[in-house]
């Protein structure tokens, strides 16, 4: 996953979201 966004912060909450999505599927 490849993300352009300023916020580190945000960056980190969207991966785990999607780790988490993937993992749960």
């Amino acid at each position: 996953f490849s993300f352009q966004i300023d916020d580190s912060g945000s960056l980190i909450r969207i991966k785990a979201a999607l780790f988490v999505v993937h993992t749960s599927s």
